[in-house]
């Protein structure tokens, strides 16, 4: 497992970004929800790093992972997840998008 001791924020915060995409996309592949539960796990240890260090694009990629694993598990809180990351989103340019 990768920790935040061995590396950088913004180099533990790309593995650990890109472990969760790779889990996301494994368990579509093989139904398995124990990766799903891991990707889960890794996206939960991200956001408060991301905010102390100011990172909003970070935080709404992991913002818009967490809906998709919400909703793989069929989570009523993933569009209220998803709508949280199009609102921060929406003071970077991102607004105006229909």
């Amino acid at each position: 497992m990768i920790t935040l001791e061995q590396y950088p924020y913004h180099i533990f915060e790309y593995l650990a970004l890109t472990q969760a995409w790779f889990l996301l996309a494994w368990e579509q592949d093989t139904g398995r929800p124990g990766d799903l539960q891991q990707a889960s796990e890794i996206l939960e240890t991200l956001p408060l790093e991301a905010e102390r260090f100011q990172r909003l694009t970070s935080k709404i990629e992991i913002l818009v992972l967490q809906a998709m694993a919400q909703e793989a598990q069929e989570n009523e809180r993933a569009k209220d997840t998803f709508l949280h990351a199009l609102a921060l989103g929406e003071p970077q340019g991102c607004h105006g998008y229909t």
